[in-house]
């Protein structure tokens, strides 16, 4: 499954994406050659333990999405309802809602990096192949208030498919938050054409298969049935892209210091409170700038 096999594919939304795809078995197999080297069986794709800094930033996150999902639906801040994540890792989003008064469920292929951080969490995990879990709970008419998506869209066959399967899962009233890297975002695409990087370097099939931004986000979640609510982005980390000092595309050995400036800067605009916090993230979205988009949709009825 070789980067060069893949064709790069617009799609009429305006995300792209690429051809041919694999099948479901490829990709599983692919991610189970991800998430274990060897006979260690140690997954690769999440860390087993963070140093304080990114701890205290992954709780950040986790806060700013509680808060985004709050402030949609407010009269859950008194009765917070059910959350189902999907794609949880560590569990940092599920530990924090947990703690806040959701009845939380997590999906996640295995149960290593949740059960490393959060290990009183691992009952409420369900593991396997997230699509495979999705048609279960449709069929069976299980339904949460919250479903939430933290790097997937992008890792799956058909995107489509995930989210109508989503809006199915949800109850009445319910929303979906769903975050994702902004790929091919003018910002990206600036630094391509002034020189400062040589390659797409986030271009990444087949680990990620779909590729979408701020724009045409919002495009292709409307188009799947869905009213969008709020927009927000995170840290624009690629701005260090623009000065050779920082550019951790062209010295890699910058790319540590880069990831340790924007969680000191998130903590210090946080600061001033998630309501402003919040605000400041919808700015940059707003100006298409961020390393990662979040929206929030409901379902249209």
């Amino acid at each position: 499954m070789a980067k060069e096999k893949y064709d790069i594919v617009t799609d009429p939304i305006g995300f792209v994406t690429v051809e041919p795809k694999p099948s479901r078995e490829e990709l599983q197999a692919f991610y189970r050659d991800l998430y274990y080297q060897d006979e260690s069986a140690r997954p690769l794709t999440y860390k087993d333990r963070y140093e304080p800094l990114e701890v205290e930033h992954l709780q950040l996150l986790a806060s700013l999405s509680l808060y985004a999902i709050c402030a949609a639906r407010p009269h859950w801040k008194e009765q917070p309802g059910t959350l189902l994540d999907i794609g949880c890792g560590e569990g940092f989003l599920l530990e924090q809602a947990n703690a806040y008064g959701f009845s939380v469920t997590g999906i996640d292929f295995n149960s290593h990096a949740i059960a490393s951080f959060f290990p009183h969490l691992e009952a409420r995990l369900r593991t396997g192949d997230a699509f495979e879990i999705l048609e279960k709970m449709s069929t069976s008419g299980e339904q949460y208030d919250v479903i939430t998506l933290n790097n997937v869209l992008e890792h799956v066959i058909d995107p489509r498919e995930l989210l109508k399967l989503i809006r199915q899962s949800l109850k009445p009233g319910g929303l979906a938050q769903i975050f994702i890297p902004n790929d091919y975002s003018p910002l990206q695409m600036k630094a391509l054409e002034l020189g400062h990087i040589d390659r797409d370097f986030w271009h990444c099939p087949p680990h990620h298969l779909n590729y979408f931004n701020a724009e045409n986000l919002v495009k292709f979640v409307e188009s799947s049935g869905y009213r969008s609510l709020d927009l927000y982005a995170s840290f624009p980390i690629d701005l260090y892209l623009f000065h050779p000092g920082s550019n951790y595309v062209a010295d890699s050995k910058t790319g540590k210091d880069a990831h340790q400036a924007r969680m000191h800067l998130d903590l210090l605009m946080a600061e001033a409170g998630l309501d402003r916090f919040h605000r400041a993230c919808q700015g940059l979205a707003g100006v298409h700038l961020g390393r990662g988009i979040t929206i929030l949709a409901e379902p249209v009825a």
